[in-house]
């Protein structure tokens, strides 16, 4: 993708604080995200943020890396502390180095519910996300950009939970993380297109069902005469 393409993308998630910019760079969206970022990105998927840093400012849990920032350190402890992300080594957590596609299609996942080893592997990650629906990232050939992580951030939401209980966006209204109204314009979207789904769905499996029919009535009279 190109630089900036996601504007608006963006800013919808930016509503819903899910993703966020500065004064002075904005969203940054022609920049490459590092680590620590996708750390925090995958922690509000969680819809865990106040938790990750009341967490660790109450000192219940600690941050085993010492290559973290304060901004970051409360996200990478809790989801060390939950086998959910791990350093580059014991003591590393390579916050300030580039996050891949390939990495952050993993973070979605795991937030969407699966695991890693039982439901995808790091090489089979992408295809498995693109089954879901997710943009196929291993199709990305440029630089993997906060543009780009945002596009996916986007789909993601709307994605369907391992469990088949709701979708991302939908469980997180449900538990309170993400305030409905400020979710609605993006909660829209994703019901019609889910809704467009439905019945295109429905409509290819009526005419499944009556060309098989069709099929059918000729064989079965051919087989009675």
């Amino acid at each position: 993708a190109s630089a900036a393409s996601f504007d608006s993308v963006a800013e919808e998630l930016s509503a819903i604080g899910m993703f966020r910019g500065t004064a002075a760079d904005g969203f940054a969206l022609d920049q490459v995200p590092t680590r620590g970022q996708a750390a925090i990105m995958l922690v509000r998927l969680y819809g865990a943020e106040t938790e990750a840093v009341n967490t660790y400012n109450s000192g219940r849990i600690t941050c085993p890396f010492t290559d973290v920032n304060e901004t970051v350190a409360p996200f990478a402890a809790w989801l060390a502390d939950r086998g959910l992300a791990s350093g580059t080594s014991e003591t590393t957590f390579g916050a300030a180095e580039p996050c891949t596609a390939r990495a952050y299609t993993i973070f979605l996942l795991r937030a969407l519910g699966y695991t890693d080893g039982s439901d995808f592997t790091t090489a089979t990650a992408q295809d498995f996300a693109a089954s879901l629906g997710i943009l196929d990232t291993s199709a990305l050939t440029g630089t993997f950009l906060r543009d780009d992580l945002a596009a996916l951030t986007y789909q993601a939401l709307g994605t369907d939970l391992k469990d088949g209980s709701t979708y991302l966006l939908d469980s997180l209204i449900e538990d309170d993380v993400i305030d409905y109204n400020a979710a609605f314009p993006i909660v829209d979207k994703i019901e019609r297109y889910r809704a467009l789904n439905a019945a295109s769905t429905a409509a290819s499996k009526g005419m499944s069902a009556n060309l098989d029919m069709s099929m059918a009535v000729p064989v079965a009279a051919k087989t009675v005469g």
